[in-house]
């Protein structure tokens, strides 16, 4: 090893444990996951015969660099190797004979962050350490001096977020027996630092998946809301859709609701973080809390649901009170069976802006009249649906509008909402136009103005607006 420049040995470690702000999460790849990894990386880098090691290495810090929310905005991968070999000493060698490799420092961008580039660069740099002589020039213990003189954290100098992976997946720990058989499962504490994964063996011989326990900073599990979705409460906005009995007669009860609560998971995977919960008025914490899905029987038929007269029958199907201002899951579901056989499925998003929709009764469809969030609802529920008729289907993540888009104030983010909901007083009613009752508007429209090609939206917008301020009994008489 190299010479230590000090006359005595370190008088106190260089790192400590520190668990504040820490967060624990355990991961687990079954083996089927990391071949499609592997086969992924194969076809589209040079790399031949990715490992597990490098794969899921490359994986999960890929997900954690590209979801940190500190400032550096850059981050490195470093991993941990073994020297025992190169000493050469024998496996059973007590002490920490091991040095580091890194990757280059990249810009947390997604094209930076692509798994054949990582698997290219990580092959890379564990072959330039293995050109060198580890023992007199390790990459690890002159990052712990220069820590030690500068009485600063290691890797400080390298200016940005550093992950740091540990592999004992040549180690069976899971395969140790004590005389009673090998255990269920082997698992490890994931340590006591930030922003480091331990990668062990699953236990089962016939499927040589990886588990992963990873460690992180509060901040990557957390989702900074922009500026414009501070300003509204915590409103659930609902939709609801409903089937007749003859589109849904041949799937059993017990396999609806299976399909569906599949279906409603996997495409949470893609939406991430909205698996999460609202922290604060701010902050979406991804705790992996998921969608709250509920199954109801509703003794009665769907027509006498939906003809009612009064809009507020609908609750029932809402999933959670739209006025709820309690903080808590972001995404609700719920399936209800009527006493004739038709099926409603209804979901609720918290959003900022609150929805409005019309149904049209005859073919049981749903239209938007389309505001801020409207567009996430939207997408959300084509990917939840077509998951539910192909689970096999790729889905593109979107992406989440965050506060570096539309940023908190200078003196922090808001601590409460500008809007709250007040439903006390609120009358709702529906009004369904249909197209030819929409052409005519249009062409009046056109005849006494300069507007060409006026939209529904517009015609529509324009209708409702001139009768609810004409009916207005307000003191303001004026509107906008």
């Amino acid at each position: 090893m190299p010479s230590v420049p000090f006359d005595v040995p370190l008088f106190s470690p260089v790192i400590e444990p520190k668990k504040e702000r820490c967060i624990q999460k355990r991961f687990v790849f079954s083996e089927s996951k990391i071949n499609a990894l592997k086969a992924l990386v194969v076809a589209e880098s040079c790399v031949q015969n990715p490992t597990r090691n490098e794969v899921v290495s490359a994986l999960l810090y890929k997900c954690a660099a590209s979801s940190s929310a500190t400032n550096l905005g850059r981050s490195q991968l470093v991993q941990t190797s073994n020297l025992r070999s190169q000493a050469p000493l024998p496996p059973t060698s007590i002490g920490n004979i091991a040095t580091i490799f890194s990757t280059p420092i990249y810009e947390n961008y997604e094209h930076d962050l692509k798994l054949p580039k990582l698997l290219t660069d990580i092959r890379k740099s564990k072959h330039d350490m293995s050109t060198r002589n580890n023992l007199q020039e390790n990459e690890y213990i002159t990052v712990m001096l220069e820590a030690y003189r500068t009485w600063k954290l290691p890797f400080h100098q390298r200016n940005c977020d550093v992950y740091t992976i540990t592999s004992i997946l040549a180690f069976e720990f899971e395969k140790i027996d004590f005389g009673f058989g090998k255990p269920t499962r082997a698992s490890q504490e994931s340590g006591s630092f930030s922003n480091l994964f331990i990668l062990i063996n699953t236990p089962d011989d016939h499927d040589r998946g990886v588990e992963a326990f990873v460690n992180l900073n509060e901040q990557h599990i957390w989702h900074n809301l922009s500026l414009l979705d501070q300003f509204f409460g915590n409103i659930y906005v609902p939709f609801v859709f409903f089937y007749p009995k003859h589109q849904v007669a041949t799937i059993p009860k017990h396999k609806l609701s299976k399909f569906l609560t599949n279906s409603l998971s996997k495409t949470l995977t893609f939406y991430y973080p909205w698996a999460g919960s609202l922290k604060n008025n701010a902050t979406i914490e991804c705790d992996d809390h998921g969608a709250e899905f509920f199954k109801v029987e509703i003794n009665s038929s769907m027509n006498k649901v939906i003809n009612h007269p009064d809009l507020t029958f609908l609750q029932g199907l809402s999933c959670r009170d739209s006025s709820s201002s309690t903080f808590g899951p972001l995404t609700l579901a719920q399936l209800s069976h009527f006493e004739c056989g038709e099926v409603a499925l209804s979901f609720a998003c918290c959003t900022s802006i609150a929805f409005t929709f019309a149904f049209d009764l005859s073919s049981f469809k749903i239209y938007n009249y389309y505001f801020s969030h409207d567009v996430f609802a939207y997408y959300f529920l084509k990917d939840w649906a077509r998951l539910t008729r192909d689970p096999k289907s790729i889905l593109s993540p979107p992406y989440f509008a965050m506060d570096s888009l539309m940023p908190s104030p200078f003196d922090g983010p808001m601590v409460s909402p500008v809007i709250e909901p007040k439903m006390e007083g609120c009358i709702h009613q529906r009004f369904i136009f249909s197209e030819s009752k929409i052409n005519a508007p249009k062409a009046l429209v056109a005849a006494e103005s300069s507007v060409q090609n006026p939209t529904r939206n517009e015609v529509v917008s324009a209708l409702i607006y001139k009768c609810a301020a004409s009916s207005s009994t307000s003191n303001s008489r004026r509107s906008q």
